[in-house]
């Protein structure tokens, strides 16, 4: 959001004035005899430019907000967009939206017909509030109709997403040739190599490819990077890492700091240019220039001794030197990262003081961080008066979308103890700022018989008729799974019509979501599980991500469907054979896991399908079917301690779900750690053989009654998915 509101943010400053600097001995004298208003509106707008240009403490935005009053008061239509800019988001000066918006409405009354109306559809586009997608539309589809290319080329990005409107790939990729056509080449070429990049009918990697090409020819560095990753992907066109390494160099020679991030990845990518010394220094690259993502990936490989030898001395360095030149807020929150990694320097307490300087500095993240440490008592006292005061004052400096979201995640945690009321208070509050993923959570919350919560479903529909609008790929499935739920508002017809619309926005998973809702049987009489077989095929054959996973898990659990696990497998080769990670995920599960009678375990398997789809894994998943790979074969002490060691790399739900991983290939393995981690924090004193014993149990059930754990422990069982997932949050 932020990259895309400064891209908005230059073009409407860019005006068409000449540049007049202002004279020595102040920012708001003419810096020559105006002949007429109109000479006078442009000598006070290119001075206020010229101010706005500058950095540090010579950016007086007042003087250059009063320098643009003027102008826009004589007429001046650019002036009047300079200004909007500045009231926009509060740039140097009170925030009023209001008046932004009236600036440039008035700005489109005085005949800028293209660049105010392409400005007033950013202003609806980025604003928070007011977002408005469809008055953003309308705002460009006026400038559009008047030739403006930059409008146009917007105007298809929201048709192709499904913002504000159904979505339409087909009038977005000809909405881009248009832009193209008018001129906007290198910006929509990349943005249609997008567009071919998406999952939806348009979807084809060669014609990508051609489309990033061209804006490469161009001279954009982030289609430099875009092709590059298509072209290491090799999904649709064949892989050859070594052009993508050769874009990726063209980039960085050509002053983009994340290609150093995105050589990084390459040479851990599993190709033959993979050199883990080579990711080291590309990220250290990176890093030198200030580059967030290329220092905690720097970061984390030193740390783990990911293919080079882990120095957590230097991987502690490495935030601190984004510290030293500046960057307080990145800096101090990678910093708190690290202090929570498993090395020698792992230390709560200096992650919690690191996060606190962040969210200090202005960093939300790491205010949200620093919260939910706090509340859950993650390696330092639960202290939930704290976690609310760090959060109440984050939401007060204006993240009222993503921290009154985690307020409410807070809040229906069972750490210390679940307070759905103030959840929903939380969440509406979030909703109420425009935040749909909060409008989703308390509608579930209220369709639902949350314990301590009224059900009201009409109010839960209402939400989620509110989120589609504003974000109808996942809004439209939500809205589809509201309507296939035990509440009195449950409609088959109109969860089948939300499905389908979710899918024709975009969201390819729907597709699936209808599917599985005809093999449960949760759409009543207009259930049909040979519907929902004949869906998943033509997904399959559509190449979505996840379908041959959903149809093969059908035929293992025998889901609406008779049992047949031979057929899944099947189904799963034919998939992976063709180029889908998810297939191949899921038998590297299969085999690993070894818990369906009729498949059996085949760890050789397991590693040969993972060794075949690394290239197209990000790290993170990488580790993860990694981790799970050798956890299904440690059965001796060392081995155990060494999966341990790489478990505790994980975080937060990262960590749950390695748990839970590890749990399902190797209990042995997910009991040694969990009597390790008891027997540091006190609660276990026994043998740490991977056996559950009663003294075992024991201890689990009272580390769960001190961190309030008990409903999920007690209830459900220390060993349920739930029960795992909580504790390696905590423990």
């Amino acid at each position: 959001m932020a990259i895309r509101f400064a891209v908005a943010v230059s073009a409407l400053l860019a005006v068409v004035a000449p540049a007049v600097s202002a004279p020595a001995g102040g920012t708001t004298s003419t810096a020559s005899a105006p002949t007429s208003a109109s000479d006078d509106a442009k000598t006070w707008l290119s001075q206020a430019n010229a101010i706005l240009a500058k950095k540090g403490s010579d950016r007086d935005v007042v003087a250059a907000a009063t320098l643009l009053e003027r102008a826009a008061a004589a007429g001046n239509t650019a002036a009047m967009r300079g200004l909007a800019v500045l009231l926009w988001k509060g740039d140097g000066i009170a925030a009023d939206p209001a008046r932004a918006a009236a600036l440039l409405t008035q700005a489109v009354t005085a005949g800028d017909t293209k660049s105010a109306n392409e400005a007033l559809g950013d202003f609806y586009r980025f604003g928070t509030p007011p977002r408005d997608p469809q008055k953003a539309i309308g705002a460009y589809q006026v400038a559009a109709d008047a030739g403006d290319a930059n409008a146009m080329r917007k105007l298809a990005v929201l048709t192709g997403r499904g913002d504000g409107t159904a979505a339409d790939p087909q009038r977005a990729e000809t909405l881009f040739q248009q832009a193209i056509a008018g001129g906007d080449k290198k910006l929509s070429s990349e943005a249609l190599g997008d567009l071919y990049v998406a999952e939806t009918p348009l979807k084809d990697a060669s014609k990508a490819a051609a489309a990033y090409q061209v804006a490469v020819d161009l001279g954009s560095t982030s289609a430099m990077r875009k092709l590059a990753a298509l072209t290491l992907a090799g999904n649709g066109i064949p892989a050859d890492p070594v052009r993508a390494e050769a874009l990726l160099k063209q980039a960085t020679a050509a002053g983009d700091n994340n290609a150093w991030n995105s050589l990084g990845d390459l040479y851990r990518a599993a190709t033959p240019l993979a050199d883990a010394t080579k990711a080291a220094d590309a990220y250290q690259h990176a890093a030198d220039a200030q580059n967030l993502s290329g220092a905690r990936n720097l970061m984390k490989m030193l740390a783990n001794g990911d293919g080079i030898a882990a120095d957590p001395a230097r991987a502690e360095s490495v935030p601190k030197a984004l510290i030293a030149a500046g960057d307080v807020q990145n800096g101090y929150d990678v910093l708190g990262d690290f202090y929570r990694l498993y090395t020698p320097l792992q230390s709560a307490a200096k992650a919690l003081d690191a996060y606190q300087q962040a969210a200090d500095a202005g960093n939300p993240g790491s205010a949200r961080k620093l919260a939910a440490m706090l509340w859950r008592g993650d390696g330092v006292p639960m202290d939930t008066k704290r976690a609310l005061a760090v959060l109440n004052a984050d939401i007060a400096a204006g993240d009222r979308q993503n921290g009154n979201e985690t307020l409410g995640d807070l809040y229906r945690l069972e750490i210390p103890r679940a307070d759905p009321v103030a959840a929903i208070a939380a969440y509406q509050a979030a909703a109420n700022a425009g935040d749909t993923n909060a409008m989703r959570k308390l509608a579930a919350m209220l369709a639902t018989r949350t314990p301590g919560v009224r059900s009201q479903p009409e109010q839960a529909e209402a939400l989620l008729q509110q989120a589609a609008a504003g974000d109808a790929k996942n809004g439209l499935v939500a809205l589809g799974d509201f309507y296939t739920a035990p509440t009195p508002l449950r409609n088959s017809a109109k969860a089948i019509d939300a499905y389908q619309r979710a899918a024709a926005a975009g969201n390819a998973s729907a597709v699936l979501k209808l599917a599985s809702a005809h093999l449960n049987f949760r759409l009543g009489s207009a259930s049909s599980p040979a519907k929902g077989v004949d869906l998943l095929k033509s997904a399959i054959a559509d190449r979505v991500p996840n379908a041959a996973v959903t149809l093969a898990n059908a035929y293992i659990w025998g889901t609406g469907i008779p049992k047949e696990p031979a057929t899944a497998v099947k189904i799963l080769k034919t998939a992976a054979a063709q180029g889908d990670v998810s297939a191949a995920r899921r038998l590297v599960n299969l085999y690993s896991a070894g818990t369906i009678k009729e498949i059996g375990r085949s760890l050789s398997k397991a590693s040969a399908l993972l060794a075949a789809i690394e290239p197209q894994l990000t790290p993170d998943v990488k580790a993860l079917e990694e981790l799970t790979l050798k956890a299904a074969s440690a059965t001796s002490a060392a081995a155990r301690g060494a999966i341990m060691t790489q478990y505790l790399a994980f975080e937060g739900e990262a960590r749950a779900t390695a748990a839970q991983r590890i749990y399902q290939v190797n209990a042995g393995a997910y009991v040694y750690i969990a009597q390790s981690l008891l027997a540091k924090r006190g609660y276990y004193d026994g043998a740490r053989n991977g056996l559950l014993t009663t003294a075992t149990v024991n201890a689990m059930v009272r580390f769960c009654g001190k961190a309030d754990l008990g409903n999920v422990c007690v209830l459900r069982g220390p060993l349920s998915g739930a029960a795992i997932a909580a504790m390696a949050k905590t423990l």
